[in-house]
């Protein structure tokens, strides 16, 4: 209930006045990408090496349910579907029969305050930044795709087919989800993961092959961790800059690397 006020109300406020809203958020933004820019590259790295840790050690080796379950999925399956968090919470409602919920995989460090106040404000903070992250990453991934469209094919950018693009990845989710996990959640999972794969190896192969394994092994080795931070500077010096001015941007180097190519 609390994650459904202040989600009507967050829209309501971004609805009615969406300059003071665009202002404010946009602020928020910017602090946080500039003064914590750090910690969300240093929080990613940690996880990695922690992840790599868990699964090389004995700890490796557990179930997500009981000692004599046996798994649903196969590898690949399973990869696809489960991040970290869903690992987490999955864990503790499958082996200890504990709810299916974000609080759960806070038992550890706060007990059974986790069915209290303290496990709610978990829920509702978990539920808020999801629905927000689904829609940045929605809403990102459809200018991209666009842009992409119209690099491409000449498709128009306007409101039409942002809206139409936006529709289509809701119909797909929804879809998905009405089907079931092993129908729906997991073919679309599947599906996701063969493309990005896909997409990849399409790109390595037949784009500047060496430019690119040089910008991942550097990336790799933090030798380019401050190209991570343009975005953040260019929020911070201008919270007006937008993703549009970014793929427009995008388009122009583009155009200038294929011009240096073929001299």
């Amino acid at each position: 209930m609390a994650a459904a006020t202040l989600l009507v109300s967050l829209s309501a406020w971004a609805t009615e006045a969406p300059e003071h809203a665009d202002a404010v958020i946009g602020g928020v933004v910017a602090w946080v990408a500039s003064r914590l820019g750090w910690f969300y590259i240093l929080t990613a790295a940690l996880v990695i090496v922690f992840v790599i840790l868990v699964a090389d050690s004995r700890h490796g080796t557990i179930k997500m349910g009981p000692d004599h379950a046996k798994p649903q999925f196969n590898l690949f399956t399973g990869r696809a579907m489960y991040a970290l968090m869903g690992m987490a919470f999955g864990y503790f409602a499958y082996r200890f029969g504990m709810p299916l919920s974000i609080r759960s995989a806070l038992y550890p460090l706060i007990g059974c305050r986790i069915r209290g106040a303290a496990g709610e404000a978990v829920d509702t903070a978990a539920l808020l930044g999801t629905i927000f992250g689904v829609a940045a990453s929605l809403g990102i991934g459809v200018v991209q795709l666009n842009f992409g469209l119209r690099y491409l094919f000449g498709v128009p950018e306007n409101l039409a087919v942002p809206s139409a693009l936006t529709a289509l990845g809701v119909l797909m989710a929804v879809a998905s989800c009405v089907l079931g996990v092993d129908k729906g959640i997991r073919r679309l999972s599947e599906l996701s993961i063969i493309l990005a794969i896909g997409l990849m190896l399409y790109v390595l192969i037949t784009g500047r092959t060496a430019f690119l394994l040089d910008a991942i092994v550097k990336g790799v080795s933090g030798l380019r961790v401050a190209d991570a931070s343009v975005m953040s500077e260019l929020v911070t010096v201008n919270p007006k800059i937008t993703v549009f001015m970014i793929g427009e941007r995008a388009a122009e180097l583009i155009a200038q690397d294929r011009d240096a190519t073929a001299r």
